[in-house]
């Protein structure tokens, strides 16, 4: 019975999962996937493991630090499901050179990925949320 009411709590929910490709983004999107959410994936890779994902996962290929993509991407699922009830951010990457062999230019690539990223689907978001009286957003770092 306990996980008949699980499925039934996520059902009608739209959920916004960004860094879906692969760790901890594909395996909360396969989690509330399997629980019935309508889930809608972002990631600028494709997902990498094989997956038996529903019906009702949409992936978008974008880049989340791509402010106009994103909006994009948000204006088509609030058109098709109303809304969005809960965004989990966690689009990320890592260097795992030392410092002193890491790049500048990738420090930037991580800070625009990780930050900003995280940064505009916020801001894209946390409006219609607040409209919508409901809504959480989730930002999973490391």
């Amino acid at each position: 019975m306990g996980g008949e009411l699980l499925h039934k709590k996520f059902k009608d929910l739209n959920i916004l999962v960004t860094g879906v490709s692969s760790g901890i983004g594909y395996a909360v999107a396969k989690a509330y996937d399997e629980r019935g959410a309508n889930v809608f994936g972002v990631d600028i890779n494709k997902i990498k493991k094989p997956t038996k994902l529903s019906g009702k996962f949409n992936f978008f290929n974008c880049e989340v630090q791509n402010y106009n993509k994103m909006k994009e991407i948000v204006k088509k699922i609030i058109k098709k499901n109303k809304r969005i009830d809960i965004l989990i951010n966690c689009a990320g990457i890592i260097d795992f050179k030392s410092i002193e062999n890491s790049s500048i230019h990738f420090w930037k690539k991580i800070i625009d990925v990780n930050l900003t990223g995280t940064f505009i689907s916020c801001k894209i978001i946390a409006p219609l949320m607040k409209k919508n009286k409901k809504g959480s957003i989730i930002n999973v770092s490391s």
